[in-house]
């Protein structure tokens, strides 16, 4: 079940950006989150339009992941690098609503994430757009009814987030 939603518009911390060796391993008592970014340039300003006008462009996963350094990472989805992991300093001054996920619930999206992780971007067979991603990594306890191709406004809708500010 999911554990209370909480949504919140936070900035990401800037981090620096040099490579680092990742392994999708959970840090010890942690919450993940389904993250939902809000637009900020006029490409993902017209997807939020496009799909529905509640005000979120991008969605990743939050599944306390860290880079040897420390830093935090998500599991991200990206056009150039597909399911990938990636500093949240990529999103740093960037808007976002994060639903919480209960540990078990962090866990088992976690596992969905390394069975799909170096998977391409796109809407050809075997690929994943960011939203698409999400939503088959989300826990069976979600039991979410929603269209193909998913978006983050969809996962917004069927999640109970709130319009962007």
């Amino acid at each position: 079940m999911i554990g209370g939603l909480v949504v919140g518009f936070l900035a990401a911390c800037a981090m620096g950006r040099k490579r680092r060796r990742i392994t999708i391993e959970a840090l010890p008592r942690c919450t993940g989150y389904v993250v939902l970014f809000a637009p900020n340039d006029a490409s993902s300003r017209a997807l939020d339009r496009a799909t529905g006008g509640l005000g979120y462009s991008h969605a990743a996963l939050d599944l306390c992941v860290q880079a040897e350094d420390g830093s935090r990472q998500l599991v991200d989805c990206t056009i150039l690098r597909g399911v990938h992991l990636a500093p949240w300093s990529n999103y740093a001054g960037r808007a976002c609503a994060m639903v919480p996920l209960e540990a078990a619930e962090t866990a088992e999206a976690r596992g969905a994430a390394r069975q799909l992780y170096g998977k391409p971007w796109g809407y050809a067979p075997g690929g994943w757009t960011c939203a698409d991603f999400v939503f088959e990594c989300l826990p069976s306890a979600f039991d979410l009814e929603i269209a193909r191709p998913v978006t983050a406004n969809g996962l917004a809708r069927a999640l109970g987030v709130e319009h962007a500010a």
